[in-house]
C-alpha cells in the first residue's frame, strides 16, 4: 500500500499536508519536532514569518505568512533549507527524458499549463493526483506543442505531473492497448513487442499496476497475466521499452 506524504521535489508543487508540515516558529523548532526517522528528502515544512499567534496548541498565524522550507538533499538538520532558493526548471536527462515535471498554477480556474520543453509526439504521461489522464478532446486534456490544456480546471491544490521525452534513440511503445478480451473473465493479454525487463508501466483504469504474483499481474515475454480479471469495459494501457 502506498504511503502518501508531502515529499514534493519541486518548490511549486502542491502539498498534501500531514502533521509534519507545522507550521513552526523556526527551522530549529521544525528540526526538534520532526525526528530523523520521520524525515525524507523533499519533505516540506512551513515556518511562520514575523510575529506569530499561538492558539489551540500550535502557531496559527503570522504577520508575514508562512515560508516553506524542505529537506532538499538529505535529512539532517542542516539539509532543511528555504524552498524557493532551490527552484530550478527540470532538465532532460542525457537520453532526453523529463520525469515528473510539476505543472502550475493549480488554482481551480486555470486549464492551460506549459511544459518546459516540447515533447516527442505521443510520449507525454500526465498525472492528476497520481491518476494517469487520457488525452483527447472528449477525455481529460489536449496537447499542442508544449502546451497542455485540461478540458476542465483541476481542483485547487491538486498535484499535476508530466513525464515525457524530448528525443530518444531507444525504442518505446507509448500507451499500447494490449490485445485480449476485457469481459470480466479474461486475465491474459498480449503486447506487440516484448518489453525490456521491468520497463513496462501497466495501467488499469488509469491506476499504475504492480507486478508480482502477490500483486496485480505477472509478465512473461509479451504476455501479461492479471491476477484477477479486469472488470468489463475497463481501460488497459501499457508503455514500455523494447529492443
Amino acid at each position: 500500500m502506498a504511503i502518501i506524504i508531502n515529499d514534493n521535489l519541486s518548490p511549486l508543487a502542491p502539498k498534501i499536508l500531514d502533521n509534519r508540515y507545522g507550521p513552526y516558529s523556526s527551522t530549529t523548532q521544525a528540526n526538534l519536532a520532526i525526528d530523523v526517522a520521520f524525515r525524507v528528502v523533499g519533505l516540506t515544512v512551513g515556518v511562520l514569518s514575523g510575529s506569530t499567534t499561538f492558539s489551540g496548541g500550535r502557531y496559527v498565524t503570522s504577520t508575514n505568512g508562512v515560508v516553506e522550507y524542505w529537506y532538499y538533499t538529505g535529512i539532517t538538520d542542516s539539509d532543511l533549507v528555504l524552498k524557493s532558493s532551490c527552484e530550478c526548471p527540470p532538465t532532460p536527462s542525457a537520453s532526453g527524458f523529463v520525469d515528473k515535471e510539476v505543472l502550475s498554477p493549480v488554482d481551480g480556474v486555470n486549464t492551460v499549463f506549459n511544459l518546459t520543453y516540447t515533447p516527442e509526439l505521443g510520449s507525454v504521461s500526465v498525472y492528476y493526483n497520481g491518476l494517469l489522464q487520457d488525452e483527447g478532446i472528449s477525455d481529460d486534456y489536449t496537447i499542442s506543442g508544449k502546451t497542455i490544456t485540461f478540458n476542465s480546471p483541476p481542483l485547487n491544490g491538486s498535484r499535476l505531473l508530466a513525464s515525457y521525452r524530448t528525443y530518444s534513440d531507444i525504442n518505446f511503445m507509448d500507451n499500447e492497448v494490449p490485445s485480449g478480451a476485457i469481459d470480466g473473465v479474461n486475465t491474459v493479454f498480449s503486447l506487440i513487442f516484448t518489453p525490456k525487463t521491468n520497463s513496462e508501466h501497466l495501467y488499469l483504469n488509469g491506476l499504475l499496476m504492480e507486478s508480482g504474483v502477490l500483486n496485480d499481474y505477472t509478465i512473461s515475454g509479451d504476455t501479461i497475466t492479471f491476477n484477477y480479471a479486469p472488470p468489463l469495459g475497463s481501460s488497459i494501457l501499457c508503455s514500455y521499452r523494447y529492443n
